[in-house]
């Protein structure tokens, strides 16, 4: 009898005393019982690690696995070599999940043979209010196309709102470049949506994403963080380049890498002084991105213009 868990979960942790129970509390309660929960504690300097330990002590599926601090890219890799399930799924250390958000996923990936089985219903929250992300693609019976591949990774960058099977994971795993960045789990996501043979999206698993102050998306926006992230996307370009897939596929994906990389820079540039801003444009030496930047921060002038004018 094989006693595999059918799903690794994967939940990186740095310093998250504040939200790490109840995280993991929403995974131990799934309705899907027949997983591991690997918990990598990234040098965590606050009670992360005492908390984590109650929850092993409580529930033998959650295993505790130590390293020094490396960030969360690292911390998910090291997550991977441990799993042991047929699919991973990804859950940041302060989002929590709904009861049946595992079992949704695994069914479809079950019924499908999926490679790759993603949720639409993907909420934000600030303590506050919570709002659903922006949809992405229409929930779909058929395995996604190239271009709608394209678009889940132009809207939904995060590997925490799917499930991947172990297979796929370790063939694209030489793809997930570390570069320090809050953009870093993109290229794995992209080329994991690349390579998939299948991917299926449902709207019935809901992913709780908390935004505040200490999240990694709200990086401090400095000139070298903004070339850390352009820099990151051109190597996924130039990578994709390389693959071996026909090149009418390279050309829609390249595409919309192009857009990711535009609108994710430009709002970490929107924050950053006006001579700052400059010395990151020329710092590309990319014309057309030049101007595209340009073009995106007169537009979001007049807007706001307008709207203080109608308020």
């Amino acid at each position: 009898m094989n006693n595999s868990p059918l799903i690794s979960v994967i939940v990186p942790v740095y310093n998250r005393e504040e939200y790490i129970f109840q995280c993991l509390d929403s995974i131990c309660q799934q309705t899907l019982c027949n997983i591991e929960i690997i918990c990598v504690n990234d040098g965590s300097t606050d009670n992360s690690e005492a908390i984590i330990q109650k929850c092993c002590k409580k529930d033998p599926r959650v295993h505790l696995v130590n390293q020094a601090n490396s960030g969360p890219s690292t911390a998910r890799k090291n997550g991977i070599r441990h799993a042991s399930g047929k699919y991973i799924g990804f859950v940041d250390s302060d989002d929590y999940i709904d009861k049946d958000f595992f079992l949704n996923l695994y069914t479809t990936a079950l019924q499908k043979d999926a490679d790759i089985v993603v949720t639409s219903a993907f909420f934000a929250f600030d303590g506050k209010k919570l709002h659903k992300k922006k949809s992405f693609i229409d929930v779909s019976t058929t395995s996604l196309s190239t271009e709608s591949r394209g678009r889940l990774f132009l809207y939904t960058a995060s590997l925490c709102n799917k499930i991947y099977k172990k297979s796929l994971i370790e063939k694209v795993l030489k793809y997930y470049f570390s570069n320090e960045t809050f953009a870093e789990d993109n290229p794995f996501t992209i080329f994991l949506t690349i390579f998939a043979k299948n991917i299926f999206i449902i709207n019935s698993s809901q992913y709780f994403y908390r935004q505040h102050s200490l999240s990694i998306c709200h990086t401090k926006a400095s000139i070298e963080n903004c070339v850390k992230s352009y820099t990151l996307y051109n190597k996924i370009i130039n990578t994709v380049k390389c693959i071996h897939i026909p090149q009418s596929d390279k050309k829609i994906y390249i595409h919309f890498i192009k857009k990711r990389r535009n609108w994710d820079c430009s709002q970490m540039a929107e924050n950053l002084s006006f001579k700052d801003w400059g010395v990151f444009l020329l710092r590309t030496g990319n014309i057309i991105f030049q101007i595209n930047l340009c073009l995106r921060k007169f537009k979001k002038r007049l807007s706001n213009a307008y709207r203080r004018r109608s308020s």
